[in-house]
């Protein structure tokens, strides 16, 4: 997996943060050849696009700056970017870059779960009968549980 953030003029891959702490605990997995020492790479080239090589690829852009979406449409065009395997496999999802990269913490890592949850098709179960009574409870209510 990659952590990829578009910006005007290059491309950030992050290898370490919050995003990539929360990916690692649910057993995603970084492409070796990313360095891990340091924040990761910032790529200025369309040449670089190899170095993008991952099973899937999550994408943050900023949607109210047009030269950012302008340079993921012009990476995305170009044909090593069809090249990847995560592009080949339908595996490119963009996500919310202040859940991803600025928030922190609890609220931040289950908005990540929820991006995970709608890209990957996952279903939630129903609430079960005890977390029903256990949010009765909470409102004192009485349900008979």
């Amino acid at each position: 997996m990659a952590v990829v953030r578009f910006k005007s003029d290059h491309v950030r891959i992050y290898t370490r943060g919050f995003a990539g702490s929360i990916l690692t605990e649910l057993g995603f997995a970084q492409p070796e050849n990313l360095p891990t020492q340091s924040w990761g790479m910032k790529l200025t080239s369309t040449e670089n696009i190899p170095v993008l090589e991952a099973d899937v690829l999550f994408i943050l852009l900023e949607p109210d700056d047009p030269a950012i979406a302008d340079n993921y449409q012009h990476w995305q065009a170009h044909p090593l970017w069809q090249q990847l395997s995560a592009v080949q496999h339908g595996r490119v999802f963009e996500v919310d870059p202040v859940s991803w990269m600025m928030g922190g913490g609890i609220l931040a890592a289950n908005a990540m779960l929820d991006d995970l949850y709608t890209h990957y098709g996952f279903v939630t179960r129903a609430a079960s009968p005890l977390h029903e009574c256990r949010e009765a409870s909470v409102t004192e209510e009485q349900t008979g549980c």
